[in-house]
């Protein structure tokens, strides 16, 4: 029984030296955001070396919303009371 491997559009060669590895590497979260780094020292078990994962940061405007929806419910709420 073989295994079904998928092209990932990068690939070692039979002069790649014992103890490297391709590896993914840039920032962010979606695989978009990171590209095919070959020969770096392999890190088994780890997250690759020169890979960061980054949360998004919410927009000001998106906060500033947000934070304006909180102060008109806090003011519905006590001008009932």
């Amino acid at each position: 029984m073989g295994l079904t491997s998928i092209s990932i559009g990068a690939q070692e060669s039979s002069a790649t030296a014992v103890g490297s590895s391709l590896q993914l590497t840039g920032a962010g979260m979606n695989y978009e955001d990171f590209f095919w780094l070959s020969l770096p020292a392999n890190t088994f078990g780890a997250i690759n070396t020169q890979q960061r994962f980054v949360a998004a940061v919410p927009e000001p405007a998106t906060l500033t919303l947000f934070c304006l929806g909180l102060g008109g419910l806090g003011f519905a709420r006590r001008k009932k009371a």
